[in-house]
C-alpha cells in the first residue's frame, strides 16, 4: 500500500492512497472462496465449485463487497498510524478501481486541533447567591394568577369586547360554496387572541348575546389551504353567550386548585422554585465567565 500526503490546509488533511492489484485480487479470489462453501450449486458440492464459475456468478457482487471493506479498512487503519483525531467523519472519493488494476482513492479528513490546556487556577469565579423575597414571591404568584384566569358568565345585555370569551356558532362561504373547517358550533373564542383571520375577532367585538351578524374578512394570500387563499369569504355568526375572564383572588381555594393544601404551602413551593431559578442564572453566568476566559486564553485553529 502506498500513502502520499497531497495536502494540508489548517486541520484539513488530504492523502492519496493506492493498494496494488495483487493485493485487491488476493482478498477477492478470499472472498470467492468462502462464498463457495456456502453457495449450492447444481452439479457441484459445496466447496467444490470451480473457480472461474465462481468469478462469472459472484464476482461482480463480491468485487464489491470487497472495496467496500478495504475502504473502510484501509481508512481506519491509515488513520489509526498516523495518529489523526477526526472531527467528521472522514471523506473517501475513489479515483480508480479497474479490473485488474490498482485500488486508487483519496482520504480527506479534518482533524481536530491540538489544544494545551491554559493553568486553570487563574479562573477565580464569583457565584452570586440571591434568595426570593415577599416582593418576589408576590410577583410570581400573581403570575400564576394570570395564567389561571376563569371565565365566568356575563349578563345577556353586555356587548362583546375584546378579552372577553364568546360562545359561537359559525358558517364560512367562498364564492357563495362551504369550505372545509369554516364551520363550527359552540366555538370559544377569546377576542383578542389572534386566533382567527385578521378582521374577524374585531367584527365580533360589539355583538350581544343571542344575535346573528354576517362577518366579511379576506385570507391572506400566504394562507395554507390554496384553493381559498386571497379570497373573500362571509361568515355567519351566532353569539349565544359571553363569559368574562377573571383572574383569581389568591387565597386558600386558589392554592387548592394548584394542588395545595394551604396558601403557606403554595407560597413556600413558588418561592422554591424561584430560588431555584435564581440558582440557575447564578451557573449560568460562571459558565458564560468560564466560556470568556477559555476563550480569552486559548488560540487554536478551528
Amino acid at each position: 500500500m502506498q500513502i502520499t500526503e497531497m495536502r494540508e490546509e489548517g486541520l484539513k488533511k488530504e492523502l492519496d492512497v493506492v493498494v496494488d492489484s495483487s493485493e485487491m485480487e488476493a482478498k477477492i479470489s478470499d472472498r470467492l472462496i468462502e462464498v463457495g462453501k456456502q453457495v449450492k450449486l447444481p452439479g457441484f458440492r459445496p466447496g467444490k465449485v470451480p473457480m472461474n464459475l465462481l468469478k462469472k456468478r459472484f464476482g461482480s457482487s463480491v468485487r464489491g463487497e470487497v472495496l467496500e471493506s478495504t475502504l473502510q479498512e484501509t481508512t481506519e487503519k491509515i488513520i489509526s498510524e498516523k495518529g489523526f483525531e477526526p472531527a467528521i467523519q472522514p471523506k473517501i472519493d475513489l479515483k480508480s478501481f479497474e479490473d485488474g488494476g490498482n485500488l486508487e482513492f483519496s482520504i480527506e479528513v479534518q482533524v481536530l486541533p491540538e489544544i494545551e490546556l491554559t493553568d486553570l487556577s487563574q479562573f477565580k469565579p464569583e457565584k452570586l447567591v440571591s434568595k426570593a423575597d415577599d416582593k418576589k414571591v408576590k410577583e410570581a404568584l400573581e403570575k400564576m394568577a394570570e395564567n389561571n384566569k376563569k371565565s365566568v358568565p356575563s349578563p345577556k345585555k353586555k356587548k362583546a369586547k375584546k378579552g372577553d370569551v364568546v360562545v359561537i356558532d359559525f358558517l364560512g362561504k367562498v364564492d357563495g360554496e362551504e369550505f372545509e373547517g369554516g364551520k363550527a358550533e359552540d366555538f370559544r373564542l377569546e377576542l383578542g387572541s389572534g386566533r382567527f383571520i385578521p378582521g374577524f375577532e374585531d367584527q365580533v367585538i360589539g355583538m350581544s348575546i343571542n344575535t346573528q351578524s354576517d362577518i366579511e374578512v379576506n385570507f391572506p394570500e400566504e394562507y395554507q389551504k390554496k384553493e381559498i387563499a386571497g379570497k373573500m369569504a362571509v361568515f355567519s355568526v351566532n353569539l349565544k353567550s359571553i363569559e368574562t375572564l377573571q383572574t383569581p383572588k389568591i387565597d386558600a381555594d386558589f392554592a387548592k386548585s394548584m394542588g395545595f393544601e394551604k396558601l403557606s404551602e403554595l407560597k413556600k413551593a413558588v418561592k422554591d422554585q424561584v430560588d431555584k431559578d435564581y440558582e440557575y442564572l447564578a451557573r449560568m453566568k460562571i459558565k458564560r465567565e468560564l466560556l470568556d476566559f477559555l476563550s480569552e486564553n486559548h488560540s487554536f485553529e478551528v
